[in-house]
């Protein structure tokens, strides 16, 4: 019986392993503003796009323009914007990928994509800014982050320090952290705790909030 629930459960998730479904469990609540950095499919393994079903709103971020056109029709009461985010503003090269998953702004990851059956598609020139600065001009006013998901292909501690914390404070982080500790330790430093993690992905939280428990339905 738990199991078959436990399916019926995963089957109204829109994450690759369910992450939205315990984001939504952690934080209490379907409504939320969510921030999602390298967003790639407006709906397929998506973190946010269970919580848009319903009735939440944010900021998607997809520097693929492709992409980034299917969410004017899919998800046409957010905000989606074709740029990245680096440690400055500037214009860098995108290497986009196939699959598109695995594209990127890191050459590093570029180069190891293309070692492990990815194919380059183009190398456009896409405007970046700072993960500050897109909350400067974006974020409504008085405006809590519930959310802030990053999935950028070996980009995302460049992510995380391109904002100022003293200012924007997500409650919520979902990052990759297969393979990188230093972002891990980063998070700890800055006053988060680690408080679920999935095959690809970790959820911390940060610890002055009180109202936030682990999951029990998953």
């Amino acid at each position: 019986m738990y199991r078959k629930l436990f399916f019926e459960l995963l089957r109204q998730s829109h994450s690759q392993y369910g992450e939205d479904l315990i984001i939504s469990e952690i934080l209490k609540t379907k409504d939320i503003f969510y921030v999602d950095i390298g967003a790639n499919h407006p709906k397929k393994f998506n973190n946010t796009y269970f919580f848009y079903r319903h009735g939440s709103h944010g900021i998607n971020i997809e520097p693929n323009p492709y992409l980034l056109q299917q969410y004017s029709t899919v998800r046409s009461g957010d905000t989606n914007l074709n740029i990245g985010i680096s440690s400055k503003p500037s214009v860098m090269k995108f290497y986009q990928m196939y699959p598109d998953v695995n594209s990127t702004f890191s050459k590093s990851k570029y180069l190891h994509n293309l070692q492990h059956n990815s194919l380059l598609v183009d190398t456009p020139s896409i405007e970046v800014t700072t993960l500050s600065l897109l909350f400067d001009s974006y974020l409504p006013q008085r405006q809590t982050i519930d959310l802030l998901s990053i999935d950028t292909e070996g980009h995302d501690l460049t992510v995380l320090k391109s904002n100022n914390w003293q200012k924007y404070c997500p409650r919520l982080i979902c990052v990759e952290t297969q393979s990188d500790h230093s972002l891990h330790s980063y998070l700890l430093k800055l006053g988060y705790k680690q408080v679920h993690k999935t095959p690809i992905n970790s959820l911390y939280v940060q610890k002055s909030y009180s109202l936030f428990s682990l999951p029990t339905s998953l």
